[in-house]
């Protein structure tokens, strides 16, 4: 599986945010990476702390957090799973 989501938010410059998502309503897809694509010129996003939640109500939640170096930007949310042969 792979995701390449243009537009899915905005963050300022010099600020980390969390980016949290449900893959089909919280299924469980296993390992998975995410990253912040900067979609606006002059701009570097770091992506740190990724992790799964499992909640009480049975979904999974894949996060991360992400900085931004520059002035703003807006983002593509970017990632997959892993995968082994």
């Amino acid at each position: 599986m792979a995701i390449n989501v243009d537009n899915w938010g905005y963050i300022n410059g010099g600020s980390t945010i969390e980016v949290g998502l449900l893959i089909n309503d919280g299924q469980d897809f296993g390992a998975q990476f995410f990253e912040g694509k900067p979609q606006d010129a002059n701009n570097t996003l770091t992506t740190d702390n990724e992790g799964i939640s499992f909640g009480t109500d049975g979904k999974h939640a894949y996060w991360f957090q992400l900085h931004c170096d520059g002035v703003g930007t807006r983002y593509a949310l970017c990632g997959g799973g892993f995968t082994a042969d």
